[in-house]
């Protein structure tokens, strides 16, 4: 077993959760992906229009490695430390005032605007859930939030006809 280092923080950061606490993965400067440091938030609470998600996946987008490094700055102005993630796949656990209370325990999707997906519970407006059909699973349906709706759009806005082919030569990235 691996001492010190990632492995160690995450491990005194699962010892030390109590009380009302949940956890939360931070970027504490910009840069590489070892900016991401474990750590504790408090308990978010759904306010009016909003729902609180249970956070099982969270999808690091390209756009999220970008932010994170600090190439893309002058589009997102974030300032550190703060929480990445621009989008959530999970379950409803909590309504806020004039939300439906049957998205209690429905599988989601949603984005997450500004950020703040890298949290074990977060706080989303009810506008941007999207329910993930029984047939689907969630990691399927949190690529499908984002590549997906690209993806989808790109074909629309090319005006494809049946037959005519789309060579992908960029489907993925990383840093």
């Amino acid at each position: 077993m691996r001492t010190g280092g990632w492995l160690s923080a995450v491990q005194a950061w699962e010892a030390d959760l109590g009380g009302r606490d949940i956890r939360v993965v931070r970027a504490a400067e910009f840069g590489r992906p070892e900016v991401l440091v474990p750590g504790k938030a408090p308990e978010p609470a759904a306010g009016p229009g909003q729902v609180v998600v249970e956070v099982p996946i969270a999808p690091a987008l390209f756009l999220d490695t970008q932010i994170r490094s600090g190439l893309a700055r002058a589009w997102f102005p974030v300032t550190t430390p703060y929480v990445p993630g621009r989008g959530v796949a999970g379950q409803v656990s909590s309504v806020g005032a004039g939300v439906d209370p049957d998205w209690v325990g429905r599988r989601v999707v949603a984005d997450t605007a500004e950020g703040g997906g890298f949290l074990e519970r977060t706080v989303v407006a009810v506008d941007s859930l999207i329910a993930v059909p029984g047939g689907l699973g969630m990691a399927e349906a949190a690529a499908l939030l984002h590549d997906g709706r690209t993806a989808v759009s790109l074909i629309d806005q090319a005006h494809l006809r049946a037959g005519e082919w789309v060579l992908v030569l960029g489907a993925g990235g990383c840093w």
